[in-house]
């Protein structure tokens, strides 16, 4: 019995959970990068856009690449059809894409080849453009907190119910506060492009 359960152990990989938050995507990328010095390897990612996201690690084979390069790109593709097209652009690249669906806006791509070109985007517009794509979204997340808060405000007029009036105020604030600091923040580095 006992020796059935090592087996089992033994051919189990060692996983790892990570819950961060990034406004900077380069940020992002070197931490990824250090998790795999560190000896893990990224597996998988959370989807969610308002909260933080939840990193899942495996343990890294010693065999693989002694480094890693990860790379985050931030896209809204809406048919199945665009994703496998963008995804196998990529793969054709040398790089892994660990987003599982075109319902992912962030797609993290990695790769270990040595001959894979050494970045995902070839010029500085590109990066100037997926900062534009995701203040927008954070400005659409904003604008939505504010309709929540109108839409509960509403109800609080016409039912007189205190709690709808607080869950808006508090999806209107806190929502829409962090949707704005978020937005802010990627502005900065919009700017830093020429």
């Amino acid at each position: 019995m006992k020796n059935k359960r090592s087996d089992q152990k033994s051919t189990q990989k060692l996983t790892k959970k990570a819950t961060k938050k990034f406004t900077n995507f380069k940020a992002e990328e070197q931490w990824l990068e250090s998790m795999f010095r560190e000896g893990w390897a990224l597996s998988g990612y959370g989807s969610e856009e308002w909260d933080d996201h939840t990193y899942r690690f495996e343990a890294a084979n010693p065999e693989e690449a002694h480094s890693r390069k990860y790379r985050i790109d931030y896209r809204l593709l809406k048919r199945k059809e665009d994703f496998e097209d963008y995804r196998s652009l990529f793969e054709d690249a040398g790089w892994q894409n660990l987003a599982k669906s075109a319902r992912y806006a962030k797609h993290i791509f990695w790769t270990d080849r040595e001959d894979a070109a050494s970045d995902i985007f070839s010029e500085d517009d590109s990066y100037k453009q997926r900062e534009k794509r995701k203040m927008k979204a954070c400005l659409t997340n904003v604008a939505s907190c504010f309709i929540g808060f109108l839409i509960c405000t509403a109800l609080y007029v016409w039912f007189k119910y205190p709690g709808v009036m607080y869950a808006g105020t508090a999806i209107g604030l806190i929502g829409g506060l962090k949707g704005l600091f978020d937005y802010s923040k990627h502005r900065r580095i919009y700017r830093t492009f020429p």
